[in-house]
């Protein structure tokens, strides 16, 4: 769910990603998932005044989501935004 809510976009280290799958998913322990996912890196580029998009090869990306006891996002590492 919580990746349905990124709206098939999201930042990771001052990148911008397009999701193009998820992969897994683990619960790990008490309120903690483990998530692997498949997404591309893209940017807009403006080029003689129209934007072009420039993307490049999709990546896995590893790493894990932790809930509080009302389910609410309380970290994610590496910090998907």
């Amino acid at each position: 769910q919580y990746f349905d809510n990124l709206n098939g976009e999201f930042t990771m280290d001052g990148n911008t990603y397009k999701l193009d799958k998820v992969n897994g998913l683990q619960w790990t322990s008490a309120g903690n998932v483990a998530f692997t996912i498949t997404a591309h890196q893209y940017q807009s580029v403006p080029i003689f005044g129209e934007l072009t998009l420039f993307t490049k090869d999709p990546e896995t990306i590893q790493g894990a989501i932790s809930f509080d006891d009302n389910n609410n996002v309380v970290a994610i590492s590496p910090s998907i935004k």
